[in-house]
Formats: C-alpha cells, sequence, structure tokens
C-alpha cells in the first residue's frame, strides 16, 4: 500500500509534459538511447529510491542505466509504471505509434462491420447456392469459384457438393463429347471404376480427361472419343503403374457459346 501511494505521489510530481520521455521509441538494440532515457526518467530521484519502488535492486538498475543489462518485458513494465509512463507507449514504440495503432484497429473494426452488414444483405440472394472451387491443376491453387443450386447438384447429379471440383478441359481428345475448354465438373469421392464413365486422371504430372471401361480378362480401357487417339489398354492384374492416379469422375460439363 505504502509502495502504491509512493508511486502515486511521484507520477503527480513528475512532468507530464516530457515529451521526450512520453514518446521515447525503445528498442533493444538501442541501448545508448535507453541509458539516456532512463536517465530523464528517473530524474533527480534517487536510484535507490526508483528501484525500490519498480521492484527490482539497485544494482540491476544501475546496470540497466550503464548499458551492461538490458531489461526484460516484465522489469521495462515495472520501470514504466514507476516512472509514470504508459507500458503500451513503450512497447509499441511511443505515444505516436501507439495512438496510430489504436485508431488502426478501431478503422479495422468499423470495416469488418461494415463487411458483416453486407453479407447479411447478400445473405438471403445467396441462399440455396453452394461455391465450387475452379483449379488450374491437381492440388494447385484455386483459380475462383462457381455458383451452384445445392439442391439441383443433390437430386439432378447425385452428389455432394463438398466433393466436387471444377477444371478445364485441354485438347480435343474428348470431341464431340467434351471440348477444349470446356469446364468439367469431377467427383473426387465418386467409387473410381464401378462403372464406365468419364474421369480425370493424372498420368504422371499431366492431367487428362477419358472415358474408362472394364474390358474382359482384367483389362482396364482408357481412351478417347475422338477417333485419331488410340486407346490404352492396362491390365488389372499386371504390375501397378504408380504414373496412373484416377482422380474422379466427370458428372456435368459446361461450355462457353
Amino acid at each position: 500500500m505504502k509502495n502504491t501511494q509512493q508511486n502515486q505521489e511521484h507520477k503527480e510530481n513528475r512532468k507530464s509534459g516530457n515529451e521526450e520521455v512520453q514518446n521515447f521509441r525503445f528498442m533493444p538494440s538501442e541501448s545508448e538511447r535507453f541509458c539516456a532515457w532512463l536517465t530523464k526518467l528517473i530524474g533527480d530521484e534517487s536510484d535507490r529510491s526508483f528501484a525500490k519502488r519498480a521492484g527490482i535492486s539497485n544494482s540491476l538498475l544501475s546496470a540497466y542505466k550503464k548499458g551492461e543489462r538490458t531489461p526484460g518485458y516484465a522489469n521495462l513494465r515495472a520501470i514504466a509504471e514507476a516512472g509514470g509512463v504508459p507500458f503500451e507507449h513503450i512497447l509499441f514504440g511511443g505515444k505516436d505509434n501507439y495512438d496510430a495503432l489504436v485508431q488502426a484497429q478501431k478503422d479495422l473494426a468499423y470495416l469488418q462491420q461494415q463487411i458483416e452488414e453486407l453479407n447479411k444483405d447478400a445473405a438471403p440472394e445467396m441462399a440455396g447456392y453452394v461455391s465450387i472451387d475452379h483449379f488450374l491443376s491437381i492440388g494447385g491453387a484455386s483459380r475462383y469459384a462457381m455458383l451452384f443450386k445445392e439442391d439441383w447438384i443433390r437430386t439432378e447429379l447425385g452428389a455432394n457438393p463438398k466433393d466436387l471440383e471444377l477444371i478445364n478441359v485441354s485438347g480435343d481428345s474428348m470431341e464431340p463429347t467434351l471440348k477444349h475448354g470446356d469446364i468439367a465438373m469431377i467427383d473426387r469421392s465418386a467409387p473410381v471404376l464401378e462403372r464406365e464413365g468419364i474421369y480425370a486422371i493424372l498420368m504422371g504430372n499431366t492431367l487428362l480427361v477419358k472415358r474408362v471401361q472394364h474390358l474382359p480378362g482384367g483389362i482396364l480401357r482408357i481412351a478417347s472419343d475422338n477417333p485419331s487417339y488410340v486407346p490404352l489398354d492396362l491390365r488389372l492384374d499386371g504390375p501397378a503403374d504408380a504414373s496412373i492416379d484416377i482422380l474422379g469422375r466427370v458428372i456435368w460439363s459446361g461450355r462457353r457459346m
């Protein structure tokens, strides 16, 4: 209780208008500036008295003033409190910096509030729609997203929106079914090769869209709808080909007119 009263008395007696003390920008590497600032903060008070009010030893305070030691977080807070200087001003590089940070936080909170209000206004129009990511490459960053009616995806396509991705068809190997530049929707959860269909396939680093079919004798045929391309037949009981990975079934496509 006595120390608290002493701290208050010293705070009242100090020159609160001392801008050099209030706006000190402390960096641990600037030991000389910190030593000068600490000396000004202590002023005419004895080191022993100031150290006692700050709760640190006189020898440690002396080491701080000489630049032999640098105060840690806890002791810096104690020194600031004993000297009547807001610790936040020191921590954030001075009163001006701290005030700017507080204002920036207020501005950010206001912007977030405005965004939330805009989202509330737009929510009724987006109700019932889901966003499907469109990828330039499998495993790459999403290019953008497209909106689809969730009921249509579930009832017409029989799919879960969370399992779907969009990719672009490249080349003419699947014409006339799919053309170059078409957007294909892939169901990544579809049981692979449960039935014949068009699938997205990764061969090495190349993403392909092909028709996949089971043939008698344990043969897996990977074919193009364009007759100009020769199909690839693989034996299911043969050595596994690690370079071929069937990613999912194509369940929808769209194109620009």
